[in-house]
């Protein structure tokens, strides 16, 4: 039954099999989709996009249910992907497609360029975790987790209010407030060992979280000990103007930023032709580095 229902899907012509997807890849992240999402992503009419939901239907019976007083097409309780994989990896190829470049899907272009990413192997956590904390993002839920931290010998009990999902460039996180530390604060998803409940709005929203909505600039230049011509190179290198390299960033987000530029830790005491940038306004940003 499933390969009939695949062999199906694959005799599709490559612009529904593309609905398709993106209709299973929002259910599965968003935890619910509407026709709606359809006809502005492809630009299609909404004849069109009911079309895709029946087929989607057809070819996947019992998958997707609607839930009339939602107003949308929700995930069954046997809801099962079929089309994309939804891992951790199959979400943050989603991410790193820009709206601006007209792409609606995660990884759904054929001839693409040969290349190699080399990349730190993501931190071990259940799919389902991510797949939860996105859907209570979305929907603007509280959770009880448990969570594991480092400052308890014993993973102790959290009731939370996401507001965002993170990916520093090593590792997940979710930005959230937390009632037990009353503020707002990261959660390592690794460390989320179980989920007790998604349900109850938010207590706190993205608007309240001061450090999220803060922006800051980071100042970073060549390291002052490198010649006139290492420096021009250094400058080159990271698109540097006046012979600085300036960025804003959320405070929440500063410490990560500058881990993944691997600069604010005793930079000038550092050999030069290594450590080659030093943070130039490590004062400033003293309130916002952990």
């Amino acid at each position: 039954m499933y390969h009939d229902c695949m062999e199906a899907y694959e005799n599709l012509r490559w612009e529904p099999r593309q609905r398709l997807k993106s209709i299973e890849a929002t259910l599965l992240w968003q935890g619910r989709v509407v026709r709606r999402d359809i006809v502005n992503l492809f630009c299609v009419n909404t004849i069109q996009a009911a079309r895709d939901f029946a087929k989607y239907n057809e070819l996947f019976p019992g998958n997707i249910v609607y839930d009339r007083y939602k107003k949308a097409y929700v995930p069954s309780e046997s809801f099962s992907p079929k089309l994309v994989k939804g891992t951790a990896e199959d979400f943050l190829e989603l991410l790193k497609l820009s709206p601006s470049e007209g792409r609606a899907n995660i990884s759904f272009l054929s001839n693409l360029p040969s290349a190699e990413i080399l990349s730190l192997r993501l931190r071990k956590f259940d799919s389902a975790t991510l797949q939860r904390v996105n859907q209570a993002i979305c929907n603007k839920l509280q959770m009880k987790i448990l969570y594991q931290s480092m400052s308890n010998d014993e993973s102790k009990e959290q009731c939370i209010s996401p507001h965002t999902l993170v990916y520093n460039g090593f590792r997940w996180h979710i930005r959230a407030y937390s009632e037990n530390h009353n503020t707002f604060h990261d959660f390592l998803l690794a460390r989320i060992q179980q989920i007790h409940d998604v349900s109850g709005n938010a207590v706190f929203k993205i608007d309240e979280d001061q450090l999220w909505n803060k922006l800051v600039t980071v100042r970073i230049a060549p390291h002052p000990e490198l010649t006139l011509f290492q420096k021009r190179v250094i400058e080159s290198d990271y698109g540097m103007e006046d012979g600085e390299y300036m960025q804003e960033i959320r405070a929440a987000l500063v410490n990560y930023f500058i881990q993944l530029m691997r600069v604010g830790n005793n930079d000038l005491a550092q050999e030069p032709k290594k450590q080659q940038i030093y943070l130039v306004n490590k004062d400033e940003l003293k309130p916002y580095i952990f």
